[in-house]
């Protein structure tokens, strides 16, 4: 049996990963960041990525919009 090798290029982020190159460049938010893990329902998830992948946007940028909305300065 023949041994097939397979370069595959190792990606530094998720976001670099999903993003295209059409992508809107999002502004970096200040400051250090905070890993935040939250469990929500499977099919939540669901319509919540389908919903950002409509616009562009990721799951991360809707829940600090969120956050910054209901904890302002």
């Amino acid at each position: 049996m023949k041994k097939i090798s397979v370069n595959i290029p190792k990606v530094k982020s998720a976001d670099k990963w999903a993003g295209s190159p059409s992508s809107p460049k999002r502004e970096q938010p200040a400051g250090p960041m905070k890993r935040l893990t939250i469990d929500i329902p499977q099919n939540l998830h669901r319509r919540v990525k389908r919903g950002c992948g409509d616009e562009g946007i990721t799951i991360a940028d809707v829940i600090r919009e969120f956050l910054e909305k209901r904890f302002p300065d």
